[in-house]
C-alpha cells in the first residue's frame, strides 16, 4: 500500500524524534561536546517534544483523496458516552 506524505507525518515526526535522541547519545559516548550530565535531561526534552509532535500533527489524507479510514485522521466530530450531560433533564422525561 503506498502512503502520502501527509498520512504518514505522525511516524516522520517519531523518526525525528529517535534519530535525535540516538544522535545526542552517540555524542555524548563518542565526543565530549556534550556533559555526560545532561543527557539523560537531553532524552526527557526530546522525548516529550517527540511526543508532543506526535500528539498534535495528524495525519490527513493526500490532497484530492479520500480518507481512509485505516490511516487518516478526520475532522469528524467525536461523540463520547457522556455527551448526554449537555441534553436539558425535561428532554427526558416521559
Amino acid at each position: 500500500m503506498k502512503y502520502a506524505l501527509s498520512e504518514i507525518r505522525k511516524t516522520l515526526i517519531g523518526l525525528a524524534g529517535f534519530a535525535v535522541a540516538v544522535i545526542a547519545a552517540f555524542l555524548t559516548i563518542a565526543a565530549d561536546s556534550i556533559p555526560n550530565e545532561w543527557l539523560p535531561w537531553m532524552q526527557v526534552a526530546v522525548a516529550v517534544a517527540t511526543t508532543y509532535g506526535i500528539y498534535r500533527l495528524p495525519n490527513r489524507p493526500a490532497p484530492g483523496q479520500p480518507s481512509r479510514p485505516d490511516v487518516s485522521e478526520t475532522d469528524a466530530p467525536v461523540v463520547t458516552a457522556l455527551s448526554h450531560l449537555d441534553d436539558h433533564p425535561e428532554d427526558h422525561i416521559g
